[in-house]
């Protein structure tokens, strides 16, 4: 004969085995692929500057994936510390964004204030600009400095040609180069 107070113990133990919220075990973990390697890093930084979090996800995992080194920002003035550090070798930028009285305190930046900035300042006189943008590049031309981007990408962004852009700017012959202005058609929504 059991004792009371193993009987209320294995009722108990029932009982929470039921709740929703009760401890389940976990199950067994299927036995899976070895991860695949990480790529072979490149020795060239890219840029991503855009206040849509999960397209500076997006494309930091990718990018990353591809073998380069990737910094961040999410808004032109946080990019300005960002340019001064890392250098980067390559900048994707994006035009619009929110207003953010946290960053300056006065009239907010946009992508085309930065990419002026940068040419004129001399930090990024040489990095190739690539700008990723909900806008049409025809609503675009006439508001970029002399030297404007050096490819303009339309979101949603077909990623293929993007990556096949970044590889020609950062890689023909193995030296950086300044490709002329490519503008690129969206076919498949993948960004």
């Amino acid at each position: 004969m059991t004792k009371p107070e193993g009987r209320l113990s294995r009722l108990l133990s029932w009982l929470m085995s039921k709740l929703p919220w009760a401890a389940k075990p976990a199950p067994a973990a299927p036995e899976s692929a070895p991860a695949p390697a990480p790529a072979p890093r490149l020795g060239k930084t890219i840029l991503i500057i855009d206040d849509d979090a999960v397209i500076l996800h997006i494309l930091s995992q990718k990018l990353h994936a591809r073998g380069y080194d990737i910094v961040t920002a999410k808004h032109p003035v946080e990019a300005l510390a960002v340019v001064r550090e890392a250098k980067p070798d390559l900048i994707l930028l994006d035009l619009g964004f929110p207003p953010d009285a946290s960053f300056t305190g006065a009239a907010s930046w946009d992508g085309f204030d930065l990419m002026r900035w940068l040419r004129l300042s001399g930090l990024g006189n040489e990095v190739p600009i690539f700008i990723i943008s909900s806008e049409s590049p025809d609503q675009c031309k006439g508001r970029w400095p002399a030297r404007g981007p050096a490819a303009f990408f339309q979101k949603p962004i077909e990623q293929k040609r993007l990556f096949s852009s970044i590889e020609q700017a950062l890689w023909k012959d193995g030296k950086a180069v300044k490709p002329e202005l490519m503008e690129a058609e969206c076919v498949s929504p993948e960004i």
